[in-house]
């Protein structure tokens, strides 16, 4: 036998030295993470800030899906009492919005005229 490496090593198998070498860069780069950690957060000031963020993160989820909750109730009750009215309002604001993008289309398609010509 000789001592060239097996062909399989490089057909997709792993040899031990390959596993070894990869768990040893995984495990330094776990590390490496673990101290390139914000220093703020070892502090007492920055254990406070975290708190402080993560309470404000939370309120925030929790006053947007109570506003979400009201506002699709709300809607669903005037539809219920008011389905022409609230389909003409969806018309017309869907109106509204195709004319402004029509115009911003145009306005665009204008521009880039111009400069074509003014290259020409």
């Amino acid at each position: 036998m000789s001592n060239d490496p097996s062909p399989l090593k490089y057909m997709g198998t792993q040899s031990h030295e390959t596993m070894a070498l990869e768990a040893a860069m995984a495990e330094r780069a776990a590390r490496s993470a673990e101290h390139s950690a914000d220093p703020a957060e070892d502090s007492a000031v920055g254990k406070a800030a975290t708190w402080a963020v993560d309470r404000a993160k939370d309120t925030v989820r929790v006053s947007a899906a109570y506003v979400g909750e009201r506002a699709t109730g709300g809607l669903k009750s005037y539809m219920g009492h008011e389905p022409l009215r609230a389909m003409l309002i969806a018309a017309g604001a869907g109106a509204v919005l195709m004319v402004v993008a029509t115009k911003l289309a145009r306005s665009g398609a204008r521009a880039a005229r111009r400069s074509v010509r003014s290259r020409s």
